[in-house]
């Protein structure tokens, strides 16, 4: 599916977007002919997408607040449903993610689709429809924001990260552009000084929350909603100085996903932190 396909669905509000959100509502529209059968796979990836808010996700500037985040999810009987996020404070990024999301919670890749139909073989027929979005959601509207205060961001579309001055890039081997797509180099993230990287992490549970991120789509462009995005793994190892270093193995999505999680990793102190790509 195209990017333009999404847009041609997409409403967002009138008028600028605020740089922080302390509230925002979108609204999604489904085809009369879709049943809603994958209602428990939406919950499920909207509680995922609160877990990483949670965990620091998009907050940025908010990063000591994070835990304030949270998310609803409203069923409507004329088919749809509303999304409501609140927080002290979310980067108008998190817009970009909550999008994406909802995509590709309404679409089966094309790809995954065909190699479970030639791993079944004779029970192919066994296979739930394959789910496309552009055939079952009519309408997103981003249909309510407001701001934490009267700053205003630059965005003017929801399909594309904008890493605007809030946004710190860790030092190291990133691309210029970080909405690029990884193609699955080994990625190292480590401190820049001699102190620990990462003393207050939860390490196992940012790893969770990052790849259930990936796996909802959040850093892979709608234009690849039918690509495979990776299988990324996630350890912890010791340097040669006895720091501990994050390694990030087959990662194929954008390495903006790499920003966010290094700035959780770092407990908001991101500009502490290079990430390199392993020779």
């Amino acid at each position: 599916m195209a990017a333009d396909q999404l847009a041609s669905i997409l409403t967002g509000p009138a008028g600028p977007i605020p740089l922080y959100l302390h509230r925002f509502a979108i609204e999604v529209g489904y085809s009369s002919s879709y049943s809603g059968e994958n209602r428990e796979s939406i919950e499920d990836g909207v509680r995922d997408l609160e877990s990483a808010l949670r965990a620091g996700f998009f907050a940025w500037s908010h990063f000591p607040q994070r835990n304030t985040a949270s998310l609803s999810l409203d069923w409507s009987p004329a088919n749809g449903f509303v999304l409501t996020a609140k927080a002290s404070g979310l980067h108008h990024n998190v817009l970009v993610a909550a999008v994406r999301m909802i995509a590709n919670l309404h679409h089966t890749p094309l790809a995954a689709h065909e190699s479970a139909k030639a791993t079944l073989g004779d029970d192919a027929d066994a296979l739930p429809a394959r789910l496309v979005f552009s055939e079952v959601v009519t309408s997103i509207r981003i249909a309510s924001l407001k701001g934490v205060d009267s700053r205003l961001s630059t965005r003017q579309d929801f399909d594309v990260y904008l890493a605007d001055d809030e946004i710190v890039i860790p030092q190291g081997d990133l691309p210029a552009d970080v909405t690029t797509c990884c193609e699955g180099e080994r990625l190292t993230v480590a401190s820049n000084a001699s102190a620990p990287a990462f003393p207050d992490a939860d390490l196992d549970a940012l790893e969770d929350a990052f790849l259930r991120l990936c796996d909802s789509g959040c850093f892979r462009s709608v234009s690849k909603i039918d690509e495979f995005g990776g299988d990324a793994e996630l350890f912890a190892r010791s340097a040669d100085d006895d720091r501990t270093e994050i390694v990030v193995d087959d990662y194929r999505d954008e390495y903006y996903g790499i920003v966010e999680l290094a700035n959780c990793l770092s407990g908001g102190r991101a500009a502490g932190l290079t990430i390199s790509v392993d020779a």
